[in-house]
C-alpha cells in the first residue's frame, strides 16, 4: 500500500483529561456522555492524513486501530481498540478514544505513547504511523483553545489546534503573534515542516507590520523552498497581492529575474551572425529549452545613456550555436530587424518547468 502519513496528530482538548482520566483521578474526560462512569469516558480525538508526496488521502471510509504504550518502542501494550467507519475527508478525521473499548483508570498516567494504524478504503491491511505520539505532563497542559496560548513556555510538537475565527483577522484556525518569528516549520526528515489547509480560505497566510509574513527555505536541491497547490482547475495554487522582488536581482545575475545588458564588443553577446540578436548567458536557463521567458525593454539610465534598438522584443532557443555563443543558450531579437545596441538592457523574468 502507500505511504501514509499523519500530520498535525492531536486529541482535541483531550490530552489533560486522558491523563486525569488514566491516573483515576476521577475526572470525567470532555467528550463523557452525562452519568458514564470515567472508565467508559471518551477523548475527542483529531488527525490529518497525508501520502508520501504530502497531498491529503482520497476521501472515504478508514479504519483506525489505537494502541496505548508505557515505551516509545516496544513496551507494554495497555489498552488498543479498532475503530470502523472513521470518514476522513480532505485528509482530516475526528473521532472518539474510547468508543469501541473503554480507556483503562489503571494505567500509568505520564508518559503514555499512542500508537495509530490505518487501512484505507480499499485496502486489506493496516499500516502503522510511525512514530509513536507522546502523551506526558508537558503536553497535557496545553491550553485548549489559540487564545489560551498567550503565555505557553512548551513546544507543541504533534498537536493539531482547530479554532472558530472568534477574534481572529478574516478568520482562522490559529494565531501566534510574536516580535520575531511567529510560526517556524521545520523538518529534519522526509516530512513537510509546515502545512497548512482549508475548504473555504487560505491554508497558511502570514503578516508582518516590521519584517517578513512568511519565509521558506530548502537545503536539498530538487525540493521547493515553497510548494502550493490549488485542488481544482479554478483555484490559484499562489496569489500575490503587492510586487513580485527577487533578492539579488539585477544586471546578468543568474536568478530567475534579471537584467540583460547587450555588449556589442568583441567576445561581448551579440549573435554573430544576426547584429539583431544578444545571446543570453544565464546558468538558470543554459540547456532549458522548456523556460518560459517573459522579456521587456528596459529603457532606464545605463553607461552610454541610450535605451534599446526600436522594436518588440522575442527569443528563441539556439540548440545548434547559430550566434556562435555555445549551444543551448536562449536568444533575444528584435522583431523589427533594428540592430542592438551596446549597452542597451532587457527585462528578462524566467519560469521554469
Amino acid at each position: 500500500m502507500k505511504q501514509k502519513t499523519l500530520v498535525l496528530l492531536a486529541v482535541l482538548f483531550g490530552f489533560a483529561a486522558l491523563l486525569a482520566l488514566l491516573s483515576g483521578s476521577g475526572s470525567v474526560a470532555k467528550g463523557a456522555a452525562p452519568g458514564r462512569a470515567p472508565s467508559e469516558a471518551t477523548v475527542p480525538y483529531s488527525g490529518q492524513l497525508s501520502d508520501d508526496l504530502g497531498q491529503p488521502v482520497a476521501d472515504g471510509a478508514y479504519a483506525f486501530t489505537f494502541a496505548l504504550y508505557d515505551d516509545a518502542q516496544g513496551g507494554n501494550l495497555l489498552w488498543s481498540e479498532t475503530q470502523s467507519g472513521v470518514a476522513v475527508t480532505g485528509g482530516t478525521f475526528t473521532t472518539q478514544l474510547g468508543r469501541v473499548a473503554a480507556l483503562p483508570t489503571s494505567a500509568r498516567a505520564d508518559g503514555l505513547w499512542l500508537a495509530v494504524s490505518v487501512r484505507g478504503p480499499d485496502e486489506a491491511d493496516f499500516t502503522l504511523l510511525n512514530p509513536r505520539q507522546l502523551i506526558d505532563a508537558a503536553v497535557a497542559s496545553a491550553p485548549a483553545s489559540p487564545a489560551a496560548a498567550a503565555a505557553c513556555a512548551h513546544d507543541h510538537f504533534g498537536e493539531l489546534w482547530n479554532g472558530d475565527a472568534t477574534g481572529m483577522p478574516a478568520g482562522g484556525g490559529l494565531k501566534i503573534s510574536s516580535n520575531y518569528n511567529a510560526i517556524e516549520g521545520v523538518s529534519t526528515g522526509s516530512g513537510v515542516g509546515l502545512q497548512g489547509s482549508s475548504a473555504n480560505g487560505a491554508g497558511i497566510s502570514g503578516w508582518s507590520t516590521n519584517m517578513i509574513g512568511i519565509t521558506a527555505q530548502t537545503n536539498t536541491a530538487n525540493f521547493p523552498a515553497l510548494m502550493a497547490t490549488g485542488w481544482t482547475s479554478t483555484s490559484p495554487a499562489l496569489e500575490i497581492n503587492g510586487s513580485f522582488h527577487v533578492t539579488d536581482a539585477g544586471i546578468d545575475t543568474d536568478t530567475t529575474v534579471f537584467i540583460h545588458r547587450v555588449n556589442t564588443a568583441s567576445g561581448g553577446n551579440l549573435c554573430a551572425s544576426q547584429a539583431y540578436s544578444t545571446v543570453i548567458d544565464n546558468p538558470i536557463i543554459n540547456s532549458e529549452p522548456g523556460a518560459i521567458l517573459i522579456v521587456t525593454p528596459n529603457y532606464g539610465s545605463n553607461t552610454s545613456g541610450v535605451g534599446p534598438a526600436i522594436g518588440i522584443p522575442a527569443v528563441f532557443y539556439d540548440s545548434a550555436n547559430t550566434c556562435g555563443k555555445g549551444n543551448n543558450k536562449w536568444v533575444i531579437y528584435n522583431l523589427n530587424g533594428a540592430a542592438q545596441i551596446n549597452n542597451s538592457m532587457f527585462n528578462v523574468m524566467v519560469v521554469l518547468p
